[in-house]
């Protein structure tokens, strides 16, 4: 891992780093299988439903998937402590502090909504009355 240590979070590296569905995908797709390699990454994520690679599983789109992966996601799972990612063996595992987070990282499916917060983000800002 070539993040920050274990005992410190950095809350905006993590948000930041969560705020993309295929980055979520990936952690749940490591939680559920465990250690993958990269090229075996990108075909289950291509394949994935709500995949942003929309003309299916061909060798192109699986392509386009490893290499967004190697270049944009997995330095940033990595830098967030959130996988360890042997880049000379392309392998990719999920680290402790990655299990730690909710199953299914999904924000649909987390049980604490906006009104725990006190308010609504989809609703505009302004002065009330």
């Amino acid at each position: 891992m070539t993040g920050v240590p274990e005992r410190f979070i950095d809350w905006d590296v993590l948000f930041r780093t969560l705020s993309h569905p295929r980055r979520r995908q990936l952690l749940d797709l490591l939680r559920e299988r465990g250690a993958m390699g990269v090229t075996e990454l990108a075909a289950a994520l291509a394949g994935h439903p709500d995949s942003d690679v929309r003309d299916g599983q061909g060798p192109r789109q699986r392509t386009r998937v490893r290499t967004r992966l190697v270049h944009v996601h997995l330095p940033q799972l990595d830098g967030a402590g959130l996988v360890d990612w042997d880049r000379s063996g392309s392998v990719v595992a999920i680290t402790e502090r990655g299990r730690s987070l909710p199953d299914r990282v999904s924000p649909a499916t987390w049980t604490d909504g906006p009104e725990r917060l006190g308010s609504d983000p989809r609703r505009p800002r302004g002065r009330s009355g």
